[in-house]
């Protein structure tokens, strides 16, 4: 139940490869609600795995970047606010949108008693993994749906 308290989250950086932007566990819990009840050993290893994952998609995308002389994602030219530009920003949702998808079977634990269907069913599982699969597409230039004759 709602007790008016703000959530307790950690602050613990999951530090990437030195390209890509590190992450911080409270913003993951607080951008994507995720409940401080979770253990931050779990919510860290669900950030992680998708970070991993992105990683091993976009390692092409990140080469030709470097091959055009960025240093870094946030080096990339592109829109940007409040310090983060488009690139990160998307890179972010990525990451978020996987872990918290790996987070699923948690929180449907964590928020058993509170009988949320929309944050425990599969549907909600598959949303996360498409919007994430949206953004990798978006970030190596192809549009969201591509038709091609066999």
């Amino acid at each position: 139940m709602f007790s008016g308290l703000p959530q307790d989250y950690s602050s613990i950086t999951v530090t990437n490869d030195g390209w890509w932007p590190d992450t911080d566990v409270a913003d993951f819990q607080s951008q994507r609600s995720i409940p401080a009840s979770i253990k931050t050993e779990t919510v860290a290893s669900a950030l992680l795995m998708a970070i991993g994952e992105a990683n091993a998609e976009l390692a092409a995308y990140q080469s030709a970047q470097r091959a055009k002389g960025f240093s870094s994602a946030k080096d990339v030219t592109g829109p940007s606010a409040g310090g983060v530009n488009q690139l990160c920003a998307q890179y972010l949702k990525i990451i978020f949108a996987r872990a918290k998808a790996e987070l699923m079977g948690e929180i449907t634990s964590a928020e058993r008693e509170k009988a949320n269907p929309g944050q425990q069913s599969e549907d909600t599982r598959d949303r996360l993994l498409a919007e994430a699969s949206f953004a990798i597409r978006n970030i190596m230039g192809h549009p969201r749906v591509t038709v091609d004759l066999i």
